[in-house]
């Protein structure tokens, strides 16, 4: 036994210094920038905006440009706060669904989402859907639409105009009523079409 002990001091001495030197490698090497590190950035950066650009332009020509039917005055207005400027969904925009996103510049959470789509069918089968997904859709009026609704407590507004059928949701951080922000905004996206 008491030649034992002395070789484990030995091997936990001895580990304890390589994970010691381990670490304090590890540290210099977290705290010195890889050569170049910047340029790492952009590059990221850079092929990430080429990838939105490209996702971007894979989008039906027959459809609008969502990011531009709104603008951050309009948001600004209408809502009551400041949002940022709209950003490109490319998650669910595909060939047929122009999607972008604003989000409050505020500390609380507060989202507004437009979706374009060419109408396909019937509006009222979109209603009828919009019903059995949320089950409390009113038909609203606009001015200068075909159609309109309303549906999850003020949350979404859909209409139709000139062939496309358009989705306007906002969520907010609580659970409240948003026909008064959602309407007007459905309004200007419409005015903007």
């Amino acid at each position: 036994m008491r030649f034992r002990t002395p070789i484990r001091l030995a091997i936990l001495t001895t580990g304890a210094m390589l994970a010691a030197t381990g670490l304090s490698a590890c540290e210099s090497a977290e705290a010195e920038p890889a050569a170049g590190g910047d340029a790492t950035l952009y590059v990221v950066e850079d092929a990430a905006s080429e990838q939105a650009a490209a996702d971007q332009g894979a989008i039906s020509p027959d459809l609008p440009d969502a990011c531009e039917l709104l603008d951050e005055a309009s948001l600004e207005s209408i809502a009551g706060q400041a949002f940022a400027a709209g950003e490109f969904n490319a998650i669910l925009s595909g060939e047929d669904l122009a999607v972008c996103d604003w989000y409050a510049s505020g500390e609380s959470y507060s989202t507004v989402q437009v979706q374009v789509t060419m109408l396909d069918g019937d509006f009222a089968d979109r209603r009828t859907q919009a019903d059995a997904d949320y089950g409390d859709a009113s038909d609203i009026t606009i001015d200068g639409v075909d159609a309109a609704f309303v549906a999850q407590n003020g949350t979404v507004v859909e209409f139709a105009l000139d062939g496309y059928a358009v989705t306007v949701l906002h969520y907010v951080d609580e659970w409240i009523d948003l026909t008064d922000v959602t309407t007007p905004l459905a309004a200007a996206v419409a005015a903007a079409l």
